[in-house]
C-alpha cells in the first residue's frame, strides 16, 4: 500500500475545509492531498485570480499554473489522455457540472471512461466520498514525483524486511543471506556474525538461521529458482 493509499483510506469520510470557507468543498479535497502528501501550503493550491472560472475549481486547469508551486509539482494532461491513479480531474461547465469540479483519481482511466474517484461535496452531504463519474470535460493534473502514489510505505519495506534470514541450502556447506528478495553468498563465518551485529542494533535480535530443503528434496533449489527468476 502506498502513501497515497493510506491517505485516501484515511480521507474516504472525511470533512476537509483548508480554508476555512464554505464547508468541505471540492477544492479542499485537492489542496489536502497537496499539504498531506505533497508538501504544499494551503496558499500553493489557490485557484486563479483572474480568467475563465477564476476562483472556481476548473481554474486549476483553464488557467494552469495558478500558482507557482503548482506549475513545479504538477503536469497538465488534456481528457483526451488516459488517466493515472492518483491525478487530479477536473471538469468545468458541462452539464453535470456547471460550476466546475475537481477530484482525485482513485484508478486509471482511460479516454471518456467513467473514472473511480475521492470527491467532496458530491453528494447529499459534503464529506469526501468514493463514488464513479462522468468522463473528464478539462482534463487531469498529473503529479511530477509520482513515488508517493506507486510506491510502498516504509511499513510496508519493513515487512518485507521480516523475511530476513541465515539459509543453508539442500545440503549445500555454504551459507546464505535472504534478505526477503535475493540470496546473497556469505563468504565467510564472520560474514554471519557482522550480520547479527547489524541485526540485533535494528532488530533487537540475531536473525533467524534455517535450512531449506535437502538432496534428495531440493527445495533450497527452487527457493533459488523463485528469487532469481
Amino acid at each position: 500500500m502506498s502513501r497515497f493509499d493510506q491517505w485516501a483510506a484515511s480521507n474516504t469520510g472525511a470533512w476537509r475545509d483548508l480554508d476555512g470557507a464554505y464547508g468541505a468543498q471540492c477544492w479542499d479535497l485537492f489542496c489536502a492531498l497537496c499539504v498531506d502528501l505533497m508538501g504544499a501550503s494551503v496558499s500553493d493550491c489557490h485557484t486563479a485570480r483572474s480568467g475563465k472560472w477564476a476562483g472556481w475549481a476548473g481554474s486549476l486547469y483553464t488557467g494552469f499554473p495558478t500558482t507557482d508551486w503548482i506549475g513545479r509539482h504538477f503536469t497538465r494532461i488534456p481528457a483526451s489522455q488516459p488517466g493515472l491513479k492518483g491525478d487530479v480531474i477536473l471538469w468545468g461547465g458541462d452539464a453535470n457540472h456547471p460550476c466546475t469540479h475537481v477530484a482525485i483519481l482513485l484508478a486509471d482511466v482511460r479516454p471518456g471512461a467513467s473514472p473511480y474517484v475521492l470527491a467532496q461535496n458530491a453528494g447529499a452531504t459534503m464529506n469526501a466520498r468514493r463514488m464513479w463519474e462522468t468522463p473528464a470535460s478539462l482534463g487531469y493534473l498529473r503529479p511530477k514525483d509520482r513515488s508517493f502514489i506507486t510506491g510502498t510505505t516504509n511499513k510496508e519495506n519493513k515487512d518485507m524486511n521480516g523475511l530476513a534470514c541465515i539459509v543453508q541450502l539442500n545440503d549445500e556447506n555454504g551459507l546464505h543471506y535472504f534478505d526477503g528478495s535475493r540470496l546473497h553468498p556469505l563468504k565467510d563465518p564472520d560474514d554471519v556474525v557482522a550480520l547479527n551485529m547489524v541485526a540485533k542494533a535494528t532488530i533487537g535480535h540475531d536473525l533467524p538461521a534455517l535450512k531449506v530443503g535437502n538432496n534428495r528434496a531440493p527445495f533450497g533449489t527452487r527457493l533459488r529458482e523463485a528469487v532469481e527468476g
